[in-house]
């Protein structure tokens, strides 16, 4: 009897911070199906031995982040096996786990607006998984249940009824494998059928059912149902919530099992047939795939949580998601109409002409805002004092580039080639990148693509490259540093790309570069490539350019050296700042220190900018530091040739930038670099200065003469929806708020028909009045008691300078109010020039 050497136990940590679920769990059991070997893993926090031929078994051990865990391999070739399943849990594992969406919990207290407080309708708090809000008709969906021609009684052909279930296994496990094969697929959904695939082909599962109808007799159906129960009972006892929410994976496929066995039924495939709002325990997430999405409005899932499959695919597809509602049934009936509110976190069960009227303005105010933001689709983005910044798109396929281009784009930013490369058995040839650079190229119509050279490795491994084990892969053999060990794939792909070259403005950039060798490496590649395409006449750009990535921060510190062998850099912010402050983003414990505007690293940005621009270099930016629009007036300051952003913030940064004075950017980005905290540096932000910091207090968008408002409230609501719309506030909810903090202290309304809310807040860009005469005379608990008819509204910016101006406006607007021939000319004005003229007159106001 052989005795099994110790190295054949590997002792290692889960590194995953949402624990050992079925996504990982998957891509495991899949690596040692490839072996003949036992294989198990202990988790030494609890004493749970999972069967790691199993998906359920390893999740069910409940893995969680930081509990200790003993690999073991048993059998003839538990060598090679021990060695591939060492590497996967060293490189592979703590990077085969999607982030999943974060829920704000800070946020989680329910906002209900000022309107909606007085409308005297029921509002059910919830929790916000997917924001937005949707309106439709109430649609029950049943959970997992026995068909009804199932009879105890019967006494079962045990044969006939294993039978069943293998045909049913194999079936589902085909049909699972086809939606796989299929295009149109975003990577959740495959990565969730993926999953689906393993537990359908669960050695345990399938053990247990076919136990249940042996020994016990049971028909197909009762098997399948006792042998859910089973493990959901295990799962649901997980001390990780994400562990005990894979339940419903797990009833999802047997269900489907179900379905495979007795035919349909009305949960399967629910038909809509009007907007609907779909109410469920746990709706599974083959019931979701199969919704049609143009119908559905919203989810209400009362037992899962941010981090299920359901909902994970709900975000994908902008799909308002509530959850933590108690007692749904009741609330609900099926067919009522029912709006929810997931921006807001709850649900609202009766629809009165308070709340059409309130939803009717959001959506109003909505679509106003995305009609301003595509106003700059065509046009290029420009400093108010006339500097030129470039906006592009960050893409990982050809047809993400076309879609940019339709946006608004100006070209592409960054290409991430090493999509092509991931989840797949082999490296894509030279005539499958070359399509989909040509195509990436011919999309883009002249405009430049920045395509990447595969950064593989840290993050992004695959099977076919088979590195060694690291320590901290991320630190390791990735990008750049990948290589020379792969030049055959280095050459296919440059080779690729330089035909493309051919058919548009196409650039290369280096991956996590950190010496000027690695450059001279890639170059000398790049022209062994080039002479091959010359010898065989083949087209390609001559002077295409060459690029790196600035993610390692020692590249700060030689750009003039890199100057003599690169054309461009774009400076990848997210790595950079995790390396720079030394900090795993991806770490809950750490992940707070992971600030975008700390001191040290704008100041290190700037550096490279400015030594870049010093020796002819063209400096962009790719990071998710270059798509929020409130850094927008840091990247300016530090001069900043390109940002490269998500699709659907193309223009939100182009019209973003129209507001900045670039001069003054540079002297707000000192101040910064400067600053103690990177709190500092948010409160420099708030107080900036900008194209409209010193505009007029009072302009015809902020007048109307006919506003339909019915209640102080929606005064209130409507008064902050237009200084938004007219970019004088980017937080509504606090402006808003601040209004209401006056309000409560006294009643606004002046007498004779006038109100005159107001506050001194931080929330304002620049100090504002907006003047509303009311179609109908509303109740404001005006000191004489009469209704209101003209409401002038007044904002001042709450900064360190902004002395008495409040009460200056405040006290010249309640004198003039006591006087008849100014309350007679505004009550009868015929137009918004004459009130704005007329005002600037009375008040004395300029641009404050």
């Amino acid at each position: 009897m052989s005795v099994i050497p110790e190295k054949y136990e590997y002792q290692f940590v889960c590194p995953l911070p949402n624990g050992f679920h079925a996504r990982p769990a998957s891509r495991f059991e899949q690596l040692v199906c490839n072996f003949a070997s036992r294989v198990s893993v202990q988790n030494l926090s609890n004493g749970k031995i999972a069967n790691a031929r199993s998906i359920l078994s390893l999740v069910s051990a409940d893995i969680k982040q930081g509990d200790e865990c003993v690999l073991k391999v048993v059998g003839d070739d538990c060598n090679v096996a021990y060695q591939e399943l060492v590497r996967f849990v060293r490189e592979e594992l703590p990077t085969c786990d999607e982030a999943l969406p974060q829920v704000d919990e800070s946020r989680q207290e329910t906002f209900v607006p000022h309107v909606l407080r007085v409308a005297g309708v029921e509002i059910v708090p919830g929790k916000t998984v997917v924001s937005g809000f949707g309106r439709g008709r109430v649609v029950f969906v049943k959970s997992l249940a026995c068909p009804v021609e199932l009879d105890d009684s019967e006494v079962v052909d045990v044969q006939a009824e294993l039978q069943k279930v293998d045909e049913a296994i194999e079936k589902q496990q085909s049909d699972l494998k086809v939606k796989l094969g299929a295009g149109g697929m975003s990577t959740m959904e495959r990565d969730v059928f993926k999953a689906h695939l393993s537990i359908a082909n669960d050695v345990e599962l399938i053990e247990k059912i076919h136990s249940l109808i042996e020994e016990k007799g049971l028909c197909a159906g009762k098997a399948i149902l006792e042998s859910f129960s089973c493990f959901s009972d295990i799962l649901g006892k997980a001390e990780s919530v994400l562990i005990r929410e894979r339940v419903v994976d797990l009833r999802d496929v047997c269900s489907q099992l179900l379905t495979q066995i007795y035919g349909s039924t009305a949960n399967d495939h629910i038909v809509l047939t009007e907007p609907s709002v779909c109410v469920a325990d746990d709706l599974t997430p083959s019931q979701f795939i199969n919704l049609d999405k143009s119908l559905l409005s919203a989810l209400i899932l009362t037992q899962v949580g941010s981090t299920s499959h359901t909902v994970i695919l709900a975000r994908s597809f902008g799909i308002p998601t509530l959850t933590g509602i108690c007692n749904i049934d009741g609330h609900l009936a099926a067919g009522q109409e029912v709006v929810v509110d997931a921006n807001y976190g709850f649900l609202l069960t009766d629809i009165n002409d308070q709340v059409e009227r309130f939803y009717h303005r959001r959506q109003r105010h909505h679509d106003l805002q995305q009609e301003q933001i595509n106003a700059y689709r065509d046009r290029p983005a420009q400093t108010y004092d006339g500097k030129r910044l470039e906006v592009m798109a960050n893409v990982a396929t050809a047809g993400e580039v076309k879609a940019a281009m339709e946006s608004g784009a100006e070209g592409v930013g960054l290409f991430r080639t090493e999509m092509l490369f991931l989840s797949r058995d082999h490296a894509p040839s030279e005539q499958e990148q070359f399509h989909e650079y040509k195509t990436a190229a011919e999309f883009a119509a002249g405009r430049p693509v920045i395509i990447r050279t595969f950064d593989i490795g840290g993050d992004k491994t695959v099977n076919y490259m088979q590195t060694a084990a690291e320590d901290n892969p991320v630190l390791g053999c990735r990008g750049v540093r990948v290589y020379k060990q792969y030049e055959d794939l280095l050459e296919d792909q440059l080779r690729a790309i330089l035909r493309a070259s051919a058919f548009g403005h196409v650039k290369i950039m280096i991956p996590m570069v950190t010496c000027i060798e690695e450059v001279q490496y890639v170059r000398s590649v790049l022209q062994k490539v080039q002479s091959k395409l010359d010898a065989a006449s083949i087209a390609y750009d001559a002077d295409i350019s060459l690029g790196i990535m600035v993610e390692v921060p020692s590249v700060a510190f030689f750009i003039p050296q890199l100057a003599e062998v690169i054309d461009f850099l774009s400076i990848g912010t997210n790595d950079l700042t995790q390396y720079f402050l030394a900090v795993d983003r991806c770490n809950g414990q750490v992940s707070s220190l992971y600030q975008s505007r700390h001191p040290g690293l704008l100041g290190i940005i700037r550096k490279i900018i400015d030594d870049a621009h010093q020796h002819g270099l063209w400096v962009g930016m790719c990071g998710e530091m270059a798509g929020q629009v409130e850094c927008l007036p840091l990247l300016l300051g530090a001069g900043i040739d390109e940002v490269s952003v998500s699709i659907p913030y193309v223009n939100e940064v182009k019209a973003g930038c129209c507001e900045y004075d670039s001069t003054q950017c540079r002297g707000l980005l000192q101040q910064a670099i400067e600053a103690k905290t990177p709190a500092q540096v948010d409160a420099i932000l708030l107080g900036c200065e900008h194209h409209g910091s010193d505009r007029s207090v009072i302009d015809v968008s902020l007048v109307d003469l006919e506003a339909d408002c019915v209640s102080k409230q929606e005064v209130i609501q409507y008064v902050t929806d237009r200084l938004c719309l007219n970019g004088r506030t980017r937080n509504c909810r606090g402006l808003e708020d601040d209004f209401w903090k006056r309000e409560s202290v006294y009643s606004t309304g002046l007498g004779y028909g006038f109100a005159v809310p107001h506050c001194k807040t931080p929330h304002i860009r620049a100090n504002s009045i907006c003047v509303l005469r009311l179609r109908e005379p509303i109740e404001w608990d005006s000191i004489d008691s009469k209704p209101v008819k003209i409401v002038i509204a007044m904002t001042i910016r709450d900064v360190q300078d902004a002395g008495t101006v409040h009460m200056q406006i405040f006290s010249k607007l309640a004198r003039s109010i006591m006087h008849e021939d100014f309350r007679r000319h505004l009550e009868t004005i015929k137009n918004c020039d004459e009130v704005v003229a007329y005002l600037h007159q009375k008040l004395e106001l300029g641009c404050e």
